[in-house]
């Protein structure tokens, strides 16, 4: 049984389980759909030999002097083009061919099978060598009425090299003959803006009704197409069969290694030395996994298959590995080298999840999932499309398009599936606004439809903004953002409730000429802040990592004199306030196989920076470096290393690093889980705050200690908003008003315990 949706899509790190009840945070292959990819991932197209053409079937045509198509009206009832391919061949005067196309119109209610093509507009390839070759445009020709004519555009005369190759291959392919074919670029008319919104607001509809979408990927290339399905053929049938034999969930256990790994697939780790580096490439340069359009297109079609060349594969079977690293945690150790020495993004092949999953949620998302949504917040039901919709809005932030509208017009569909059925989108495409025009109405709408301010958590840090003349409180959809509760469960926070009622209290805006006024309450004003520490270029060298730690550490503890240990955290000791903080107090990690984050992981992870440091200096190293200083009133408690430890563990890694092999089995366990916590506790860290300067601790003068967007400074001040689940951090003007710098986490204030008290001091604010 499919997932109902609960958000976690957008998060492409998040950690699935693979059990097939309902429980949120869940994931996602129904058992039925456990495919068996043996004899099935990889299959060429089996090309049959061309016949000989019957002269009468070839057409000799000079191009030279052709005219530009025109296209005529599409149909006014839901009208689309379809490319005809005839059986006919042109013959160009170069000895070029092609088959002959026309275009025919349709309407979706009566349409016969069609496939429609995904692909990228210019070259398939992250590679400059490659986007050299695929700038200049190749000659399309069409058929109408007897004559011939030219596709040319306003924008390009022709069509890119990369849909020319694939037209190519689809209708010259004689294992599977293709005859009607749905493509954006030949099926509408380019340069009529009114057609062009028409269509994109029939996307969803076109991508459903196709037979199966074709994604091409581009040619294949010889240095990492047989190595990709070399690696696939074996690793991913054995993946499969261990699916199906054993329970699921065993992909999430948390002993995973590079040791078991083999045992357990039932493989030998001699067969088993794949080229991962080419497996990487795959997913991190083929540029069609980076565009927004694909995650619509993917996400409504019912078959999809995947063409690299002559090579193809269908969406399940890519899923497979991709679903094994993230389950098992694996990925470090197939890829840790190749990220670390190319500077690359981690993960790459996580999107393709992203598409498995988004399919999912789309069965449910207008009936099932709507209802239990709008169960959680109490709201209507078509309060829940419009969420929905925002989740989208968030994965496709970090893609790629050609026109920034399309950051909102590609995830339209999603807006329309997710609304009842007789409820029309207030939001249309309009490709005569301007970029700033279709964010500012997105943001209005929604702000509007939905019952909380969770828009204002999308808004990114000052600092990343591109689009300068937008309204502090308008997200800038150009670049990418990671709200804190992106993909998290629906009541992790909810700093406004009341008393012991779980539904968050509804929102208070008004908007006038591009100004938000909401109501709210300063929590106060931010006093101090962490100093921003950047990674050393160096930082894969040992030495330069636990320098950087240590002054990491120091900055943390240098914020702890600002929190009130005696009112605001008076049951706690400032340590677990610090650390609850870092990791925003989830405990749980639903993303991550791993176990719950704890005072002891905390403990070991400063416990291991210490014995780093003392055996470098014992070693001759980092002589001069002091170690982190906690004030004696705050060095104290479970979260503290005691000296004898310090001792213990210090002692026993120099003799482990010296060779000695006659040690206390019971202290090389206990400095092995050292190890692990401290891994586990760097890896909620990263993920929480990023890979550099992301987000920054604070504290308040009313003593909070809190973690919010990396650009907020001394004097900036923390509020609590009617109808918001998080504070933000706003920075004053002018009177009255405001710019938002971004949502925050505050420790102790984010289940609602300080907003009953703040009622008197409620007052409209106004953010421009």
């Amino acid at each position: 049984m499919l997932q109902k949706f609960n958000g976690k899509f957008a998060n492409f790190g998040a950690a699935p389980s693979l059990r097939t009840g309902t429980k949120a945070g869940q994931l996602i292959i129904p058992s039925a759909k456990v495919v068996n990819v043996e004899h099935v991932i990889g299959d060429h197209l089996r090309a049959q030999p061309a016949a000989p053409i019957p002269p009468e079937k070839i057409i000799y045509l000079d191009p030279a002097n052709l005219r530009k198509y025109d296209y005529h009206p599409v149909p006014k009832d839901q009208g689309i083009r379809l490319l005809k391919v005839h059986d006919e061949v042109l013959q160009f005067p170069d000895g070029r061919t092609q088959k002959k196309c026309s275009l025919l119109p349709w309407t979706l209610h009566h349409v016969p099978q069609y496939v429609a093509l995904s692909y990228t507009w210019g070259c398939p390839i992250e590679d400059p060598v490659y986007m050299e070759e695929y700038k200049e445009p190749k000659q399309w020709i069409l058929a109408d009425n007897g004559e011939y004519f030219r596709v040319s555009s306003n924008e390009v005369d022709g069509i890119g090299r990369n849909l020319y190759e694939a037209l190519k291959t689809l209708t010259e392919n004689n294992y599977e003959p293709v005859r009607l074919i749905w493509i954006d670029q030949l099926s509408i008319n380019q340069d009529d803006l009114e057609e062009r919104a028409s269509q994109v607001s029939m996307m969803d509809m076109i991508y459903n009704c196709c037979q199966k979408l074709i994604v091409w990927l581009g040619e294949e290339l010889e240095r990492d197409i047989a190595d990709f399905t070399a690696l696939h053929r074996k690793l991913a049938p054995s993946i499969s069969y261990f699916m199906m034999v054993n329970n699921e969930t065993a992909l999430s256990r948390e002993d995973w290694d590079q040791t078991n790994v083999y045992q357990r697939l039932n493989l030998d780790s001699r067969d088993c030395q794949f080229d991962w580096h080419t497996y990487y490439r795959f997913f991190s340069e083929r540029r069609w996994f980076k565009r927004a359009w694909v995650v619509q297109e993917v996400a409504f079609a019912s078959e999809v298959r995947f063409f690299c060349g002559n090579n193809e594969f269908i969406l399940d079977e890519l899923a497979i590995i991709p679903l094994f690293f993230r389950c098992t945690g694996l990925s470090s150790y197939f890829f840790g080298s190749i990220v670390d020495n190319d500077n690359a993004e981690p993960d790459p092949w996580t999107r393709i999840l992203s598409f498995r999953q988004l399919q999912g949620h789309l069965v449910h998302v207008g009936s099932e999932w709507q209802k239990e949504h709008a169960r959680i917040y109490r709201v209507p039901r078509d309060c829940a499309g419009h969420a929905f919709f925002l989740e989208c809005l968030g994965v496709l932030r970090s893609k790629d398009v050609s026109d920034d509208r399309d950051r909102i017009f590609a995830a339209l569909g999603f807006l329309k599936r997710g609304l009842a059925f007789e409820v029309s989108p207030l939001l249309k495409a309009d490709y005569k606004a301007t970029v700033e025009g279709t964010y500012i109405e997105t943001a209005t709408v929604l702000l509007q439809c939905l019952p909380e301010l969770s828009l204002l958590s999308y808004v990114e840090d000052p600092s990343k903004r591109r689009l300068t003349n937008l309204p502090s409180w308008v997200p800038d959809f150009t670049v990418s953002s990671h709200p804190l509760r992106l993909g998290d469960v629906a009541d992790r926070y909810n700093a406004t409730k009341g008393g012991f009622d779980r539904a968050l209290g509804m929102k208070t805006i008004r908007i006038e000429d591009k100004r938000l006024w909401l109501n709210g309450a300063k929590l106060g004003a931010i006093t101090g802040t962490q100093n921003i520490v950047q990674m050393p270029p160096t930082w894969d060298e040992e030495d330069s990592f636990l320098l950087y730690t240590m002054v990491l550490m120091q900055s943390w503890f240098d914020l702890l004199s600002g929190v009130d240990a005696t009112t605001q955290y008076l049951k706690v000791s400032p340590l677990e306030v610090l650390w609850r903080t870092l990791c925003l107090n989830r405990l749980d990690n639903p993303q991550l196989p791993m176990k719950p984050i704890s005072t002891q992981m905390f403990h070991d992870f400063i416990l291991n920076q210490f014995i780093g440091l003392e055996v470098k200096k014992h070693n001759g190293a980092l002589q001069q470096v002091i170690p982190p200083h906690l004030e004696e009133q705050y060095a104290r408690g479970p979260c503290w290393p005691m000296p004898h430890e310090l001792k213990l563990y210090t002692e026993l890694q120099i003799r482990m690093e010296a060779g000695d092999l006659i040690l206390p089995s019971q202290d090389l366990e206990k400095r092995m889980e050292i190890d692990l916590n401290t891994g586990q506790f760097c890896r909620v860290l990263t993920r929480h705050t990023g890979d550099g300067p992301d987000r920054r601790l604070f504290t308040t003068k009313t003593g909070y200690l809190g973690l919010g967007p990396v650009s907020l400074q001394k004097d900036d001040q923390v509020w609590l908003f009617k109808g918001g689940r998080l504070p933000l951090v706003l920075r004053p003007v002018e009177s009255g008003c405001f710019r938002l710098i971004g949502e925050t986490y505050v420790h102790g204030v984010m289940n609602g315990e300080l907003w009953g008290k703040l009622k008197k001091q409620r007052m409209p604010v106004c953010l421009i």
